[in-house]
């Protein structure tokens, strides 16, 4: 939150293009940055066309092509990807599809003037000290905002860890955000991104470091979300679509300068231990929070329950729960599979300092260890 002085920086470097037929920009933006493209993108992109589309519109000549990028992205595919953006003599980088996808394009264009391997940027051994190759991010989901934030999650599956590279220089130089491109989601896919882009609002809002900028982002996500995530859901039509991507994007505007807090701490575990999707993870956990977090956001609550068009947190918590289930979200953890001894293990691994210590209430393991077993 502002200090007393009322004070306040927010930082915002990527330019952001919107609307259905953004995508059309992805070959101008490109070769504004640089003269050989790799373009990164998961199979399901090659299926649907939509990375062919970018490669035809920039030119197969300039291009090169990875389309093998998966979820969870691992130090190693990143030393991969790097490898071959390098023997291709590429100079910018297009990532096109989900936060995965652009998290791993993301960490190549960190990585690729470098000379070490991924392992030792997480590790501490070397050190990010940018700029990086130019990037250029599509996102094909309504959910992680990744598109316009600083750093990207790498998982490492033997430990079953969750890791993050950051940097000022890894903000995109472009986002081109196309809600036509989400038309073809499947419904879990636009449910569990949904709520990811839902939760980091929120936590967005409530975060330490909020201040009027997020503010307004958060809440405009908040909005936005909450109304129009069942329709897109159900059908999927372009105008809910649209306006799920405007919520997104405005999430990622909030939380890329504040930082998520408990509900991604304690995420982070869930998913690389148990295989919970990422937006069923963090929002699991949102509605206890938010009940719990109430008296430490007194003064801004008004805003908050306006922007879920509740009259109490209580029935704001209850709208959340409600909206999980009307979209196939369990709302306990007992439904993911997860009872006291993997609680457990989620408190031993949940605490990332970042994340737990920017909530704006104290969470102790013994406060998170009964807020958890208050949603089994």
């Amino acid at each position: 939150m502002i200090d007393p002085g009322g004070t306040y920086r927010y930082h915002m470097p990527t330019q952001v293009s919107f609307g259905p037929g953004a995508v059309r920009h992805v070959s101008a933006a490109a070769a504004d940055e640089g003269s050989r493209v790799l373009v990164v993108c998961s199979p399901s992109m090659r299926r649907l066309r939509i990375a062919d589309n970018i490669v035809d519109d920039i030119g197969a000549a300039r291009t090169v092509l990875f389309d093998e990028a998966v979820p969870y992205p691992t130090p190693d595919l990143v030393d991969h990807v790097v490898d071959l953006c390098q023997g291709g003599q590429c100079d910018i980088v297009v990532a096109v599809g989900g936060g995965s996808t652009l998290d791993l394009g993301k960490s190549v264009a960190a990585l690729a003037p470098g000379g070490a391997p991924t392992s030792d940027y997480l590790s501490g051994a070397a050190h990010l000290k940018g700029p990086g190759l130019p990037y250029i991010a599509v996102p094909t989901t309504a959910g992680t905002g990744s598109e316009v934030t600083r750093w990207a999650t790498i998982w490492d599956k033997d430990a079953r860890r969750k890791h993050s590279l950051e940097h000022p220089s890894m903000y995109a130089n472009h986002a081109i955000v196309d809600p036509e491109l989400t038309v073809s989601l499947s419904p879990t896919t636009t449910a569990s991104s949904g709520m990811d882009a839902l939760t980091q609002a929120v936590e967005a809002y409530w975060s330490k470091r909020s201040q009027p900028i997020s503010d307004l982002y958060a809440l405009g996500a908040i909005r936005r979300i909450m109304g129009n995530l069942e329709g897109a859901y159900e059908g999927g039509q372009l105008a809910a679509r649209t306006k799920m991507a405007e919520g997104s994007l405005m999430s990622g505007l909030a939380f890329s300068n504040t930082k998520t807090t408990i509900c991604h701490s304690l995420s982070y575990p869930i998913t690389a231990l148990f295989g919970v999707s990422h937006g069923q993870a963090v929002s699991i956990t949102l509605p206890a929070f938010l009940l719990w977090n109430g008296d430490a956001i007194r003064a801004r609550l008004p805003q908050l329950l306006e922007a879920f068009g509740a009259v109490s947190i209580e029935d704001a918590a209850s709208r959340i729960r409600a909206l999980m289930t009307n979209v196939g979200l369990s709302v306990s953890l007992n439904g993911l599979g997860i009872g006291d001894e993997e609680i457990e293990a989620v408190l031993e691994q949940g605490f990332y300092a970042d994340r737990a210590d920017n909530n704006p209430k104290p969470v102790a393991i013994q406060d998170a260890r009964e807020i958890l077993r208050s949603i089994r």
